[in-house]
């Protein structure tokens, strides 16, 4: 008697769902991950502009609420002319100017906005805002300066940082391409001696 063998094709495909699926959410979680990773890269290299910026408000007199107002609307308005990117910082600020404005206690949104963030530096610059609103600090402005000033200190760095990196990057397409060249120079040298 003859049969046909068993293929078991339903137990391999479930089995290869089964992968795909892992697969996928390894893969999601992978993206997010680098998403979260570049976001914190961008809202670091925003940083000296953010302080720089409320450290010449407040210095022309402003208020932290009407400077970080300012700097908002700022943001908002570039976003409807389509003038500038969307960054994570400026949106968080948003945020928080309109938690301010619906009421909430400006030194807890501050306090919020700092740990939202998750970057030490936004810890900081929310701890100078909040000190300067609960004891009237007059030299905020000097102390926003010298913030602004190691923040330009360590974007330098960071971008400094950043390039290593792509240079590091950038090692493995020019050594392809050096053995691609090589190849095509000694190829003909070997045909040569071929014949």
């Amino acid at each position: 008697s003859w049969k046909q063998p068993k293929q078991h094709l339903p137990l391999k495909i479930f089995a290869l769902e089964v992968i795909m699926a892992v697969l996928y959410v390894f893969s999601k979680k992978e993206n997010e991950k680098k998403e979260r990773l570049r976001i914190q890269a961008q809202m670091e290299l925003d940083y000296s502009d953010v302080v720089s910026k409320m450290a010449i408000l407040m210095g022309s007199g402003m208020s932290v609420k009407q400077a970080w107002n300012r700097i908002s609307a700022r943001y908002l308005d570039e976003r409807a002319k389509n003038c500038k990117a969307q960054r994570a910082i400026y949106e968080q600020m948003v945020i928080t100017m309109r938690e301010i404005n619906d009421g909430e206690n400006e030194i807890k949104a501050y306090q919020k906005f700092g740990e939202i963030t998750g970057l030490s530096c936004y810890h900081r610059f929310s701890r100078i805002l909040v000190s300067s609103l609960q004891k009237g600090n007059k030299e905020i402005c000097q102390t926003l300066e010298q913030e602004a000033q190691e923040a330009f200190e360590n974007r330098r760095m960071l971008a400094r940082k950043l390039g290593e990196e792509a240079g590091t990057k950038m090692l493995l397409p020019l050594m392809l391409m050096m053995v691609i060249v090589i190849a095509i120079v000694i190829a003909p040298a070997i045909v040569s001696f071929g014949t």
